[in-house]
C-alpha cells in the first residue's frame, strides 16, 4: 500500500494543514475562553487552571469538534472512508498521548521547568503542533486500513473512558497527579 503523504498531491497536504490550523486556532480560544466568558459551558470545554489535565481537556473537544466538521464537509462532497470514525477517534487519542510525551521533553533536557514564560508558551505552542502533526498523520494513515472489531470496540472504549474522565474531572479532580506519589505510598 502506498503512502499517501509521499504523493505529491497537494490537496491531501492542504487538507492536514488546514486540520492543524483550525485544530491549533481552536485551542487556543479554548484555553481563554472560561477566563473571558466565565460559564458552566465554558467550564466544561475549556481549561480552568494551567494543568495538563486541562490543556488535554481541551485537545479532546477541539479535535473532536474539528473532526466532527470535517465528517460534516466531507459527507456533503460524498468524500468519506469507511474507516472515517475510527481513524479519527485514533488521531485524537495520539494527538493527547503525544501532548503529554513531547510536553516533558523539553523540560527533562533542562533538567527543570523552563526558564522563562515566554519560552514557556514557545514550547507549549511547538508541543501542540507537533502534537496535532502526530494525530494527523497517524489518523490519515488509518483512514485506509481496516479495523478489526477488537480494535474497533478498544478504540472505541478508550474515547470513552476520556470523555468521561474530562467530564468528572472538570468538576472533581482526581486525587492525585501524573507524577506524584498516590498517597498512602
Amino acid at each position: 500500500m502506498q503512502d499517501d503523504l509521499d504523493k505529491p498531491a497537494p490537496k491531501k497536504w492542504q487538507s492536514l494543514a488546514i486540520k492543524l490550523a483550525s485544530v491549533w486556532a481552536g485551542f487556543l480560544i479554548l484555553h481563554y475562553l472560561y477566563d473571558f466568558f466565565p460559564s458552566a459551558v465554558t467550564h466544561f470545554f475549556s481549561a480552568v487552571s494551567e494543568s495538563i489535565f486541562q490543556h488535554m481537556k481541551i485537545g479532546f473537544w477541539v479535535y473532536t469538534f474539528v473532526s466532527g466538521v470535517e465528517y460534516w464537509l466531507l459527507r456533503k462532497r460524498g468524500a468519506l472512508t469507511g474507516q472515517f470514525f475510527r481513524s479519527r477517534v485514533l488521531g485524537v487519542l495520539v494527538f493527547l498521548w503525544a501532548m503529554l510525551i513531547f510536553f516533558y521533553f523539553a523540560p527533562a533536557i533542562l533538567g527543570g521547568p523552563m526558564p522563562s514564560e515566554f519560552l514557556e508558551i514557545v514550547n507549549a505552542n511547538i508541543v501542540l503542533i507537533v502534537s496535532v502533526c502526530a494525530g494527523l498523520i497517524l489518523e490519515r494513515e488509518a483512514e485506509g486500513c481496516p479495523f478489526s472489531k477488537a480494535a474497533s470496540v478498544m478504540l472505541w472504549a478508550m474515547y470513552l473512558v476520556l470523555l468521561l474522565e474530562f467530564s468528572i474531572f472538570t468538576y472533581r479532580l482526581p486525587w492525585t497527579d501524573v507524577f506524584a506519589v498516590p498517597p498512602g505510598y
